[in-house]
């Protein structure tokens, strides 16, 4: 029954896509959240409001999309196309090499993690097995090596808090409107978020946008 329901949910959001009524898409998808899979769900709502023209949101589901596992073709692509058009200067075009590679860890789920750290040991395994590997050593270190990525996505990038502004937001010295201005972003960056303060984030990434931000403007992953 939730197949049928999911697929009856999927014709209904394909046939006012094709003919543009984004609100009706979006109200569905909302009002069905629970019908269908989480990435899924975040995908379609982040494809709806691209299209609609809200591409912050649109990036805000579409990357939660792939963080949830969600990745394909055509969630990438579609994640691609709305970076292209909002072109902000955020964690992924940082030319930190840091908030680069924050950027693409935070981005991928865990299960891509785990896919290369499995792959890693079959192939140490089978090149043991041919005795192209002949140190029991050397295979535990690299099969080590290959579980490290994991391990650090499990236990310190599924901590981290990141979000994207939903709307233009004032980057400020301390955490309140009484601190003077360091910068302004735009709707659709992508930051990295700390410490909370009564209703304040502070940005730690990328490293020349640290400061704080309001709460309110923010998509939080």
């Amino acid at each position: 029954m939730a197949d049928i329901n999911t697929n009856g949910i999927l014709k209904s959001l394909e046939d006012m896509y094709t003919k543009k009524n984004f609100e009706e898409a979006s109200s569905l998808l909302i009002k069905n959240k629970d019908s269908l899979e989480t990435g899924l769900f975040h995908y379609n709502l982040g494809t709806v409001y691209a299209k609609w023209g809200n591409l912050a949101a649109g990036r805000y589901h579409l990357e939660k999309s792939i963080k949830n596992g969600y990745i394909n073709s055509q969630s990438v692509n579609n994640l691609e196309y709305v970076k292209e058009k909002l072109a902000v200067d955020d964690l992924g075009t940082s030319g930190k090499y840091y908030d680069q590679f924050m950027d693409t860890g935070l981005g991928l789920p865990v299960s891509a993690f785990g896919l290369f750290a499995l792959s890693t040991m079959v192939v140490v395994l089978v090149l043991t097995k041919l005795n192209k590997i002949k140190n029991l050593g050397l295979s535990f270190l690299i099969i080590a090596l290959g579980f490290s990525p994991l391990i650090y996505k499990k236990y310190h990038l599924e901590n981290i808090n990141y979000a994207v502004l939903l709307e233009d937001g004032i980057v400020r010295e301390g955490p309140s409107r009484i601190f003077d201005k360091k910068a302004s972003l735009n709707s659709g960056t992508k930051i990295i978020i700390t410490t909370y303060d009564d209703g304040w984030y502070f940005i730690s990434n990328p490293v020349h946008l640290t400061g704080w931000i309001e709460r309110k403007n923010l998509g939080i992953y």
